[in-house]
């Protein structure tokens, strides 16, 4: 996760086009399962904190993962 966070300074626009390309992955997956009727709920999992509070400024959070993860939930519904 560390690198991660670095790259979000180092390089926020390939981060972002990576998080597309995931969720554009993700979406298409879960389409195929719809297809063959074994879409019946998803999980996510993903940890946004340590145990003392983020690990992300809520600005970055805001720009970095809510609106992948929106998208992901919105296309799941």
């Amino acid at each position: 996760m560390e690198s991660w966070c670095a790259r979000l300074v180092e390089e926020p626009q390939q981060v972002k086009d990576e998080a597309e390309c995931l969720v554009d992955q993700a979406l298409e997956r879960g389409e195929r399962l719809k297809a063959y009727g074994g879409l019946d709920g998803f999980a996510l999992c993903a940890d946004y904190c340590f145990n003392t509070g983020p690990f992300l400024r809520p600005e970055w959070f805001t720009e970095f993962v809510t609106p992948y993860l929106a998208r992901l939930i919105h296309g799941y519904c």
